[in-house]
């Protein structure tokens, strides 16, 4: 019996969440993530030919903005137009006090994880800032239960129809990963869009991302640092260069506004 058959056994009865069984044959290095994706494609390409109202599973990472969680990302994922999601955060070992404030959402659509343990991270501060999460992220990606992901960060809030529009990107144009530009507060009352139509530029907003449930088998890479690349460029790489087929959604999806007591964004906020 060859790989696809011995897949497609051990997948029968599981259609969105046949991964966790077959991922020992999948990861074996006899299987590059072309392979991989063409083989996925060959077992469940016919059943995103037609719009049937999937659930679509909002994934999320945090370590310390259980309060930010609870006030601004928790009314705009839930307040969706698009209302059939689970929504599955993962917290990277955070702390009591920010777990409580997550567990303050009262919504049976939400599920909150706290790892036992931190990822592994470098100790320089600036190269930790380019992988830390990617193990929660992992977890939370092979949790979800949706035909569809949609990722989310902690301080972030999106468009009420965010969802609704990124499911009719990918449906009208076939694709297996939608990105969509996002508004930026770079500074107090400073706004600037981000986000390229280009899949090749590799400048798609983390938040807006919305990707088929096999491409979770795209792991975040932790050891991305060594090449200079972050945990979300490195993996859109891995993307591009497999041949996943991806578009930008003409609709703006979110907004970043600045975390209270900050005045810059990013790496450069004081609270980083």
């Amino acid at each position: 019996m060859n790989l696809r058959h011995r897949i497609r056994k051990l997948a029968q009865g599981k259609s969105y969440n046949p991964l966790k069984n077959i991922r020992p044959l999948i990861f074996s290095k006899a299987c590059g993530e072309q392979y991989r994706l063409k083989l996925f494609r060959s077992l469940y390409e016919s059943e995103f030919c037609e719009y049937d109202q999937p659930l679509v599973s909002v994934v999320m990472t945090t370590y310390s903005r259980g309060e930010l969680v609870l006030n601004r990302t928790a009314p705009c994922v839930l307040n969706q137009t698009y209302q059939n999601i689970e929504w599955i955060i993962v917290g990277d070992h955070t702390a009591p006090e920010h777990a409580e404030a997550i567990n303050k959402i009262d919504d049976p659509r939400v599920c909150f994880i706290n790892l036992h343990e931190r990822g592994k991270y470098p100790e320089n501060k600036k190269l930790c800032r380019l992988v830390a999460g990617t193990k929660p992220a992992n977890y939370s990606n092979m949790t979800a239960r949706g035909k569809w992901i949609a990722h989310m960060t902690d301080d972030i809030s999106w468009e009420p129809d965010h969802i609704e529009k990124s499911l009719e990107n990918v449906y009208a144009n076939n694709l297996e990963l939608s990105w969509a530009k996002m508004s930026n507060e770079v500074s107090t009352d400073k706004w600037e869009d981000a986000g390229s139509d280009q899949f090749s530029d590799f400048v798609m907003p983390h938040s807006t991302l919305l990707l088929r449930f096999y491409l979770k088998e795209f792991l975040y890479d932790p050891q991305c640092y060594k090449y200079g690349l972050g945990g979300d460029r490195s993996l859109f790489r891995r993307m591009y260069f497999a041949g996943v087929r991806g578009g930008m959604s003409d609709h703006l999806a979110a907004k970043a506004a600045l975390r209270p007591g900050t005045t810059k964004m990013g790496h450069r906020a004081e609270d980083r």
